[in-house]
């Protein structure tokens, strides 16, 4: 995109670059410049409850941000003479597309993440998504789900845009922030469907045989019921507790040293639309242990070992060890995550 290009990013909560969709965003609007972007947060109730876009099933959508697009797109396109891209920053939002439609128009680019849950559906708002003019998904099986659903009539206007690391990650970083000298990384939230209370069980079940070894979170939370339940799972167990490190705000370059200095990756979401620590976790060499699922398998191919059974503890507890203890094993994983990083490598 023309660095000189104005983007209207309508947004239903507040950016976040600590986010999968805040990271993303900011990945594909890089080239257009800090001051040639607007990021626009749609509801100020977000600050006290997050994503209250939802309370009134998009009733206050109609009620609160009419004024607010009509502000900043007629100022744009009746006063300035400009013709921004308009972008709605996911299906999410797709209230906003019948809203602007309202004024005879069509967003520019709607950014589909994924739909929600492995069996969602998007039927019911097919004829708002054939008013945007593209469409951008980030994985074939997002492309694949969106065309089965709603026919051939939309597929021309998927476009697949996978999420791609700066060749400066393929770079080794000095040792910048305090870590232990081994440990298993999760970046991710607390969220239910990111299945993270369940690999913490299987690290706590071997405490005992590797004395050493540290669990590290980066990230935030996004759902403050499962902070609270983390907090209470590690007052209550002073052990898990002493291993555990909770890391939430890092610069780039901190996140970098984190995934560099880690002995393995577990990504056990349920669901993902695609999963930009797998990419991260490649472009700095580090060994995957993820959840069998479609877009996990889509990014790592052969390169992540995978679990089937994403309640068990134990199938994780088993494959966890077997990266400690098969010296053999854990290099052919590193040489395959490397052969594979290429792939998501942007040159």
């Amino acid at each position: 995109m023309n660095t000189q290009t104005r983007v209207l990013i309508f947004r239903g909560y507040s950016p976040d670059k600590y986010t999968g969709k805040g990271q993303y965003i900011e990945y594909l609007f890089r080239e257009c410049g800090k001051r040639n972007h607007i990021f626009h947060t749609w509801n100020p109730l977000n600050y006290i409850h997050p994503k209250s876009t939802y309370l009134l099933h998009g009733l206050d959508i109609y009620l609160l941000y009419i004024p607010k697009v009509l502000l900043y797109v007629f100022y744009y396109k009746l006063i300035l003479n400009e013709n921004p891209v308009i972008v709605i920053d996911s299906q999410e939002n797709l209230y906003l597309v019948r809203c602007l439609g309202l004024f005879d128009i069509s967003p520019d680019i709607l950014i589909f993440y994924d739909f929600g849950s492995p069996t969602g559906s998007i039927r019911h708002v097919g004829h708002l998504l054939l008013r945007c003019k593209k469409i951008i998904v980030m994985t074939s099986i997002i492309a694949k789900k969106l065309i089965d659903q709603l026919g051939a009539s939309i597929e021309e206007k998927v476009q697949i845009v996978p999420y791609k690391v700066p060749e400066e990650w393929l770079k080794q970083k000095t040792q910048g922030i305090t870590l232990p000298k081994k440990y298993i990384l999760y970046v991710g939230s607390e969220q239910d469907r990111k299945n993270m209370f369940v690999a913490l069980s299987a690290f706590e079940s071997l405490i005992g045989k590797y004395p050493d070894i540290h669990f590290v979170k980066v990230g935030t939370h996004q759902s403050q019921k499962n902070r609270s339940k983390l907090h209470r799972l590690l007052d209550q167990n002073p052990k898990l507790k002493s291993r555990f490190i909770l890391i939430e705000d890092t610069s780039d370059e901190e996140l970098q040293i984190i995934y560099q200095n880690a002995h393995l990756l577990l990504f056990p979401s349920l669901y993902e639309g695609f999963g930009i620590p797998l990419v991260e976790a490649m472009a700095k060499q580090l060994p995957i242990l993820a959840t069998n699922i479609p877009t996990t398998q889509e990014i790592c191919l052969d390169s992540a070992e995978y679990i089937e059974d994403t309640s068990s503890s134990g199938e994780w507890s088993k494959k966890i060890q077997r990266f400690f203890d098969d010296e053999s094993y854990y290099l052919t994983m590193k040489k395959r995550v490397i052969s594979r990083s290429s792939t998501y490598i942007e040159k």
